[in-house]
């Protein structure tokens, strides 16, 4: 009995390794991986800019003028250099401007002077106070410092020196 309760099991064994009644099964095959088409790409990444160039210096008004149109008004003041108007100044002239609208013009071109480069970016400004419209055009003056002996890492770098209210 105990050799028909062997070949019983060993049987069972066998069938359960087949499929359909056909051999054993063969070793199973290496796993190879397969490419995954559903997954999102991978952002590329973008080109540097020149901390030198306009566009540097463009990206950096951008900010502001999205600063002003976001109204956050102290973050937009952080971003102007120690010759800005006084805050007092900057608050009046954002004051009670309802549906304020920035947009910015294209930059000047680079201008040279003792040492340091200067940029100037038109604004243009629109909304309404007291029910009556408003509309000015302040320029940024953008200034950096010249690669020269004894200068920061943050002097060489684009910053807002101060906003002309007046613009010609």
């Amino acid at each position: 009995m105990n050799k028909a309760v062997a070949t019983c099991v060993l049987i069972a064994i066998t069938s359960a390794c087949t499929k359909n009644g056909a051999e054993p099964a063969s070793e199973p095959k290496p796993w190879t991986p397969v490419a995954n088409t559903t997954s999102p790409s991978l952002p590329r990444p973008q080109p540097t800019v020149d901390p030198k160039s306009s566009e540097a210096a463009a990206q950096l008004a951008q900010k502001f003028v999205d600063l002003l149109n976001g109204r956050k008004f102290d973050e937009a003041f952080m971003l102007l250099g120690p010759n800005a108007s006084p805050r007092s100044q900057f608050n009046r002239s954002w004051a009670n401007v309802d549906r304020l609208h920035v947009s910015m013009g294209k930059p000047g071109d680079q201008e040279g002077a003792a040492g340091s480069i200067y940029l100037e970016i038109p604004l243009d400004v629109s909304g309404s106070r007291l029910g009556k419209p408003v509309l000015f055009g302040p320029k940024l003056i953008l200034r950096r410092v010249n690669d020269v002996p004894c200068s920061t890492e943050a002097q060489r770098h684009w910053h807002i020196e101060r906003v002309d209210w007046d613009r010609n």
